[in-house]
């Protein structure tokens, strides 16, 4: 049985095109899919300067990949790859851009920057005392990159988000002064992600955990109480 699609089915069908020929292709194939290209408010490829007229009524530019261009006369912008926190408070200059990956670390290009706008900490973020901060709310941080407080003396306390599931390798490693965490929702624990945190004396552990390095708590030797929420002694 040969079935047939409606220019509303072919619309949705055509969100997961890969190539403009796709677009193209489609069109020629039914007069009724004519229009659908027009039908849209948004890109759902990559376009250029020259293949974006085949979208005509384009309110916001999305950018998937870092070689999409800021064309030219789009309402605002939306970037699907993660970008750095100081290029995204720049790209904001003259005109809105979208940005819900914004990645950021310690160093000359982020001064003046606050890492409570960004979302990401990349690998060795926070590394040694290069925040000079003893306390940090990373409640709107999701993901932290590898070795990311590494070698941190400084940090005393932090408090992480509901949305961070994992722990990478040597997260917190030789963070001699960390005293607590709350580790309630975090899923994945990487390779000495706590290894010789020698303060560290109260831990919160959730009920998800998935995977744990089996030296991630290597020469944690000061823990006292360990707190586990929903599990019955």
């Amino acid at each position: 049985m040969v079935v047939q699609l409606d220019r509303y089915s072919m619309l949705i069908v055509s969100k997961y095109f890969s190539y403009i020929f796709d677009y193209i292709n489609m069109v020629f194939v039914c007069k009724k899919f004519k229009e659908i290209p027009e039908m849209f408010h948004f890109n759902p490829i990559s376009v250029s300067f020259i293949t974006q007229k085949y979208f005509p009524n384009v309110e916001t530019l999305h950018l998937y990949t870092e070689k999409d261009k800021f064309l030219s006369k789009y309402r605002q912008y939306y970037v699907h790859y993660p970008t750095p926190l100081h290029k995204c408070i720049k790209l904001n200059q003259g005109k809105r851009v979208i940005c819900p990956l914004r990645t950021f670390r310690f160093d000359s290009q982020h001064y003046g920057c606050s890492y409570k706008d960004a979302n990401i900490f990349l690998d060795k973020a926070v590394k040694n005392t290069s925040a000079k901060l003893t306390a940090m709310d990373c409640s709107n941080i999701v993901k932290f990159g590898l070795s990311c407080f590494e070698y941190n003396t400084i940090l005393v306390s932090i408090t992480l988000s509901s949305n961070l599931y994992e722990i990478p390798d040597k997260c917190f490693f030789i963070c001699t002064k960390l005293k607590e965490i709350d580790l309630e929702h975090i899923r994945v624990f990487g390779d000495y992600c706590f290894c010789r945190c020698n303060s560290l004396s109260a831990i919160t552990l959730g009920t998800n955990i998935i995977k744990s390095a089996k030296n991630a708590f290597n020469e944690v030797t000061s823990i006292k109480n360990v707190t586990a929420p929903g599990v019955k002694s």
